[in-house]
């Protein structure tokens, strides 16, 4: 593309960079194919180039990568970013290895990567390889290689020496060239690379009718006669203007008389020749008789100025000059970087070789390079970063070992960290503060309150004046009334900025804790768990998302009230991409991705999206677009001028979803034909859904599905963008998915594509603290998608199916009511169940002994042991006698020995005294009767809770699964493994084998005929598709058979093994409650509350209770002996854990 160059001056610092360019092409004109290290150059730090490396450095040096690369142990001197990719060696004790952290991998080099990637790619656009720089490292002084150099100022490694010397002498004449609208350098190199081309064709056609003409006078092959074939090029390249100029320089020597005196008789001579390596004329006669003559006989007859001017031209031209302007073919081939060929077969392959070269294609220069607006932009994000890192931490010191509802102080004061957005705000007043401080009258106040004239003033945004203590107590200084008049005006002209600091302004430049959250808008913490709670949620705006990121930016997030573009913009931008596309018949998406990457997969992580998104930006046909859209569009969106580069590629982005959907965000709950809450979806997995979404209709044209969908979504849903989300997770109809909703809308609506650096868990983690009031508006109240509303309607607990938007404020009250109650009860379930302390014997004992022994600490010490019986004799000595093992009273009243007063047992701790106890053992209550009442009734809460799980899990199945649960015919199949040591009985007996408890089979009849395994110790609901229906029995097996089941699995409540098979019986389950009565069933039903999951659940759960159950009801009928009362304990837990998988 033809473009007029970009007129840009070079800036004067940059003069060194350009001296540094010169000295090492001029040491160096081209690095040899072979060689294996790259040249480097060192970074003057007086230039642009050396601002980028400093903000990369600084990349680099932010907290959260350190702390990263520390976890990896990683050789920050091995350091190589390429492209994506980071190689480094780890710092292990065994043999050091290179490692690999890609954005695919699950090193979490994807979280910390995009700020890094996105400044690397200004530098290092192609990817070479950009190592670790700055500080103490092996690299402090900024050395690059000299290719990233040379592309970071637009020019491409010189080929051969000519090309070296023509950047030399434009760095020397002009200084650094410009570029055009494509990022393409304006440099001299580009027409002389196209003359070149052409010099290159010509030398290929002399080496041809030179090879041609020995071989038809049936000459052998002669490399040194083959090199002196003459050439002549045509005007155009430096080397046609070198010899052109040395020409001229010899023709003036030549044609001088003294020359013709000191070299004879020259009639005869047609032509001449000097080389300045040999320092010799040559004086070529018509018959071809040569004379020499050297220089040195010349130079007291010929004037200097024209031999010094001869020499000068033929050194910058590196060959032999002739009057005739002709060069020898060896000549041309060495300097434009080829050897003479050795054979006749090798020089018909350098003519075919010298026909078909091609340079290497001219680096792209971002347009952000000479921004220093974005320089300032990223120190700035750093700077902030390091702020809300301070605040993190701050917060978590203040609130440690501190109660929930202790009160803290928020008025330790820090130095903001320099560059951010408060300091730069508190040094804008800075000043005038100081000169308030200064004025007599404020000298005069302070000497009259005792204080310092250099006290430390803070001056908040009621324009009260305060100085402070080193212990952060102000004293308040109260203008005169004769002074107000003349001081009341600077105090006015500094509230306002005083408010813009975040409430206060300090002599000092320091910033209360409370001033720093108040300034970055967080909520103020009232006690220590809110500071907790606080501090969790800030930690996210650690994260750095660069701003080609935010894909809808100029769009504005689907159903906000945010800025974004008009009806007319929209149109305008359709119409222009259309217009750009007239003579293109592929989808604009396709079109940008061509050069770029094939069709992608759809298990590319959307980091890796992103990272190629970001190429996409720089190609030469993304910006001859984005070029296109700014010269069009109105002022109020090409923005100034240092604003072009990162708003060209806001509109190419934009023109992309536009491309796919020119109604994009519209519709908040809908991409492209498809929306969001459509029941097909209900229930079905995060990855199958965004599946559906890629291969709907209306992206069939397009190749790039996962790319179009990922910039739709980023929008859209930008929680289908969410890392490492499970496959379990049910969509819409799942708590997990509305509350992963909820707190993806939120972070978007603060911090767009911050979710995209997040995963499931910790986006997860979040929603398990407490809420802040902010949050808790978005999750609750206001949230804009309705997502509760969604799950509501996908449960059947409300109507209103197929779903219109947007939801007026009764409908999102009543989604919210019917998520929170139901969600609150089923929390309450698991918590009375499984995370409240379960009773045991031991428990039951110590709660019973401490009501009577309050004060005594030594109820849990192992230190009594049954009473030794004495010697009858005196006389005789006493035996040596053990004392036996050790007990707690704890342990003797599980196995009621306390009674009737510890006669038989003595004590080897002395504070322990026996006797005084003795008075309140009649008070205590028989172990086993308080004990079996607690026992009952946390089982029937565990099994409770468990129905509850398991009607839970079937309520997250797809809508088609329910219907067919409550409309199909239900059997239900218990497996019975056969174990590895069991005897068969003889033939025609029963097989007598024990049922795995653990799972059961539900059948169910339905189109088509599915086959659910319910597995209750990992609470989980698998569909079978494995299995056909024909494998169930019609009531149950008599003889054992191979079946598709994990035996483990369901006789010890295991995770079941894929592919597994067991030999075993299928025996039919009476169905809980059955004959169920006929029920209506609603196009969406409640499966929570419909019978038939009811009986379900029941049975499942009643089968597990009924194998362990009795058994642990028949060891209350005795005491336990003190062995089994010692053990009793752990026992009891080990019973619980049978039961269901608990957190320890």
């Amino acid at each position: 593309m033809t473009a007029t160059a970009s007129s840009i001056d070079t800036p004067p610092a940059d003069a060194p960079i350009i001296q540094t360019i010169i000295d090492e092409l001029s040491s160096c004109p081209t690095v040899k194919p072979g060689d294996t290290t790259p040249r480097a150059i060192s970074i003057p730090r007086q230039s642009l180039l050396h601002e980028w490396i400093e903000l990369y450095w600084q990349s680099l040096e932010r907290s959260d990568f350190l702390e990263w690369a520390s976890a990896f142990d990683i050789d920050l001197d091995t350091f190589i970013l390429k492209g994506n990719t980071l190689h480094a060696c780890t710092l292990g004790d065994g043999p050091r290895e290179t490692r690999t952290f890609d954005l695919d991998d699950n090193s979490g080099w994807w979280q910390v990567a995009a700020p890094i990637l996105a400044i690397a790619r200004i530098i290092d656009p192609a990817g070479l390889g950009l190592p670790y720089v700055g500080g103490k490292s092996a690299n402090p002084r900024y050395e690059i290689a000299r290719r990233i150099v040379l592309e970071f100022y637009g020019y491409p490694e010189p080929e051969n020496r000519l090309q070296a010397q023509v950047i030399i002498n434009e760095l020397k004449a002009s200084g650094l060239a410009g570029t055009d609208s494509d990022g393409h350098t304006t440099s001299a190199l580009v027409a002389e690379r196209n003359a070149q081309s052409r010099d290159l064709c010509a030398i290929a056609d002399a080496l041809e009718i030179s090879i041609n003409t020995r071989e038809q006078q049936s000459l052998p092959y002669d490399r040194l006669k083959l090199g002196e074939t003459r050439v002549r090029l045509s005007d155009g390249s430096f080397f046609a203007a070198a010899m052109q100029r040395a020409t001229q320089a010899l023709l003036a020597v030549t044609r001088h008389p003294s020359f013709t005196a000191a070299a004879g008789e020259t009639a005869s001579f047609t032509r001449y020749r000097y080389s300045a390596r040999q320092q010799k004329f040559f004086l070529i006669a018509s018959d071809g008789t040569l004379t020499e003559r050297l220089s040195a006989s010349l130079t007291s007859t010929v004037p200097p100025s024209l031999l010094d001017a001869l020499g000068a031209a033929a050194e910058a031209l590196g060959a032999d000059v002739c009057s005739d302007y002709f060069f020898s073919l060896d000549q041309l081939l060495e300097g434009y970087g080829f050897d003479m060929p050795d054979s006749l077969a090798a020089a018909w392959e350098r003519v075919s070789q010298l026909r078909q070269k091609t340079w290497k294609a001219l680096p792209s220069v971002s347009d952000f390079l000479r921004a220093r607006q974005s320089i300032q932009g990223w120190q700035q994000a750093f700077a902030d970063t390091e702020d809300c890192r301070h605040m993190t931490r701050s917060l978590l010191e203040l609130s440690a070992r501190r109660d929930d509802q202790e009160n803290i102080s928020l008025e330790q004061a820090s130095r903001p960290e320099t560059g951010s957005a408060l300091s730069r705000a508190i040094a804008e007043g800075q000043p005038q503060l100081l000169q308030l401080r200064g004025n007599a009258k404020i000298q005069r106040l302070l000497k009259r309150k005792r204080l310092s004239p250099h006290s430390r003033l803070a001056l908040d945004a009621t324009g009260e004046l305060y100085a402070i203590a080193s212990d952060h107590n102000g004293t308040r200084l109260t203008l005169p009334v004769a002074d107000q008049p003349k001081l009341q005006p600077l105090i006015n002209a500094l509230k306002p900025l005083a408010l813009a600091a975040g409430g206060t302004l300090r002599t000092d430049g320091r910033a209360s804790l409370a001033q720093m959250l108040t300034f970055y808008e967080i909520p103020l913490p009232a006690n220590a768990g809110e500071a907790r709670a606080t501090a969790l949620w800030v930690k996210p705006s650690q994260l750095m998302t660069p701003a080609s990121m935010h894909h809808w930016y100029l769009l504005g997030r689907p159903g906000s009230q945010a800025k974004k573009l008009s009806t007319s913009q929209r149109q305008l931008i359709v119409g222009l991409t259309q217009a750009f596309m007239t003579n293109i018949s592929e989808p604009l998406i396709d079109y940008l991705c061509d050069s770029v990457a094939g069709e992608l997969e759809a298990s590319v992580t959307p980091a890796k999206i992103d990272a190629m998104l970001n190429q996409i930006l720089t190609t030469p046909r993304a910006r001859k677009l984005g070029n296109y859209l700014l010269d069009s569009m109105p002022p109020e969106l090409t923005g100034r001028r240092e604003l072009r580069p990162i708003n060209r590629e806001r509109l190419v982005i934009t023109a992309l979803i536009l491309s796919l959907d020119p109604q994009a965000g519209r519709q908040p709950n809908k991409v492209l034909d498809q929306s969001l809450d459509d029941s097909f979806f209900w229930g079905e997995s995060f990855t199958e859904v965004r599946r559906f979404l890629t291969q709907q209709f209306a992206l069939t044209r397009i190749k790039q599905k996962t790319l179009a969908t990922h910039l739709l979504l980023s929008g859209i849903a930008p929680v289908f963008l969410v890392r490492d989300i499970p496959e379990s997770i049910a969509y819409l109809s799942g708590y997990p998915s509305v509350k992963l909703t909820q707190i993806v809308t939120y972070l978007e609506k603060y911090a767009p594509a911050i979710s995209r650096l997040m995963t499931y868990t910790e986006l997860m983690t979040l929603t398990m603290h407490p809420v802040l009031p902010a949050v808790g508006d978005t999750r609750v109240q206001s949230s804009e998608h309705g997502v509760q509303v969604d799950w509501a309607v996908a449960r059947g607990l409300m109507d209103g199916y197929p779903r219109t938007r947007p939801d007026d404020a009764a409908t999102l009250s009543r989604g919210g009511v019917a998520f929170v109650k139901h969600s609150q009860e089923l929390f309450n379930k698991r918590h009375l169940a499984f995370d409240r302390p379960l009773p045991t014997p031991y428990t039951v004992a110590l709660a019973d002994l401490r009501k009577v022994f309050s004060d005594n600490p030594y109820l849990e010490n192992k230190c009594l042991h049954q009473r030794i019986t004495e010697n009858p004799d005196p006389s005789l000595p006493t035996p040596a006698v053990e004392t036996g093992p050790l007990y707690s009273l704890v342990e003797l009243h599980i196995a009621n020995q306390l009674q009737p007063g510890l006669q038989d047992w003595q004590c080897i701790q002395p504070q322990l005294d026996l006797a005084q106890l003795k008075s309140g053992l009649p008070r205590l209550s028989a172990v086993t009767e308080q004990f079996r009442p607690l026992l009952a009734t946390r089982l029937r809460r565990m099994e409770a809770a468990l129905i509850a799980m398991i009607k839970e899990l079937f309520c997250q199945r797809p809508l088609a699964q329910r219907l067919d649960l409550e409309l199909g015919e239900l059997k239900l199949f218990s497996v019975h493994p056969v174990p590895d040591d069991f005897v068969e009985p003889a033939a025609g007996a029963e097989w007598n084998v024990p049922v795995g408890p653990f799972a059961i089979i539900v059948s169910c009849t339905g189109t088509p005929h599915r086959v659910y395994e319910v597995s209750l110790r990992d609470t989980c609901i698998v569909l079978r598709r494995d299995i056909q229906p024909s494998l169930l029995p019609i009531d149950s097996d008599s003889v054992p058979r191979t079946l598709p089941f994990d035996a483990r699995a369901y006789l010890k409540g295991w995770p079941p093994r894929s592919q597994s098979t067991c030999r075993g019986l299928l025996k039919s389950l009476p169905l809980q409650g059955a004959p169920l009565a006929d029920a209506t069933v609603k196009a969406i039903p409640a499966t929570f509350t419909s019978p038939r999951i009811e009986a379900i659940a029941r049975t499942a759960v009643k089968q597990l209770f009924d194998v362990y159950e009795p058994k642990a009801l028949l060891r209350l009928k005795k005491s336990p002996s003190l062995e089994e009362a010692a053990q009793s304990h752990e026992r009891w837990l080990t019973f619980y854990q049978t039961l269901v998988a608990l957190n320890p």
